[in-house]
């Protein structure tokens, strides 16, 4: 038990003051609820936490579905005492009424990018965000040229050309240093 001071007012008008042993204060109890379609948060579910208690609750970073998938923490949503939002994979606050904290995830797919033999491309494999643009350019060595774009993976590279004057279009479309820009896409 802790020792709380209390004050009394004495009819003289004088204020008194007196010792008062074996006083415990509880804090009321809060809910949290916090929720992730990815990764193993912490804490996780719904639990009863004393209000006044610093909840520090983290998730995983990123979590990798497969070769090609990814998902990429981007931070959180919150109610009651918890921020309403913020970045990252780890927030801090201290509760003092019901409260959420809800994950947030980015999706991003694997762009495996190779050249076939006579030429190259300018760009390297690699995660991109899902619905982010690639521009890519396809780079034939002296002697060759670039004719399309070809395979598929968790995306979908479309090809597009720039316009130009029907005299040259057919040759231009197979010169060198033309640009194909790819969205990659989910499924």
């Amino acid at each position: 038990g802790h020792a709380v001071k209390a004050v009394a007012m004495v009819r003289s008008g004088v204020a008194a003051t007196s010792d008062v042993a074996n006083v415990t204060v509880v804090a009321p109890w809060v809910s949290l609820a916090v929720t992730s379609v990815y990764g193993t948060p912490s804490p996780a579910g719904v639990s009863s936490v004393q209000s006044g208690t610093v909840v520090n609750a983290g998730v995983d970073a990123s979590v990798l579905a497969g070769a090609t998938t990814q998902y990429v923490c981007t931070g959180w949503a919150g109610t009651g005492s918890a921020p309403s939002s913020g970045s990252g994979n780890s927030a801090s606050f201290t509760i003092a009424r019901d409260s959420t904290l809800t994950w947030r995830w980015q999706t991003n797919y694997w762009l495996a990018i190779g050249a076939a033999a006579n030429g190259s491309v300018n760009a390297a494999s690699g995660w991109r965000t899902n619905g982010q643009y690639v521009t890519l350019t396809a780079m034939p060595d002296l002697g060759y040229r670039f004719v399309r774009w070809s395979g598929q993976l968790n995306s979908t590279i479309l090809a597009q050309m720039p316009e130009t004057d029907s005299d040259q279009r057919e040759q231009e479309d197979f010169s060198l240093n033309r640009q194909g820009i790819g969205k990659v896409q989910t499924k």
